[in-house]
């Protein structure tokens, strides 16, 4: 019974969506702020870390960790300035709107930006 105990801290502690957001707050100061954490973006953030966890395994032959949550954003904040910026769209005649916290909880903007495409050009 003490295993079954275990379990459950075991499984709190492996991600705490509270040191996710925080994180993003501390790396990338001028993106949006997180207000609130409801249960669907807690959910997201869930999805998110097992669906970058498959990428990250590929490329680098481990799981996602928090390490690699902080890598991605430290990356995005030195490589990846057009995510933070209001700039006009000339082809459409709208604005583009500055990324946020939703955004980076994508498997496919991990992805690209572990490529390299959505690097700064």
């Amino acid at each position: 019974s003490t295993a079954a105990d275990e379990n459950p801290d075991k499984k709190k502690s492996a991600l705490s969506c509270q040191d996710v957001v925080d994180a993003y707050h501390e790396l990338l100061p001028e993106a949006s702020r997180v207000r609130a954490l409801n249960d669907k973006r807690k959910n997201q953030i869930r999805t998110f870390w097992r669906k970058a966890g498959v990428i990250t395994r590929q490329l680098d032959g481990h799981g996602f960790t928090m390490q690699d949550w902080r890598n991605y954003l430290s990356y995005v904040g030195e490589n990846c300035r057009w995510m933070f910026e209001e700039r006009p769209n000339h082809q459409r005649g709208t604005v583009w709107h500055k990324k946020g916290f939703d955004f980076l909880l994508n498997d496919n903007t991990y992805l690209k930006v572990r490529e390299g495409e959505h690097d700064d050009r």
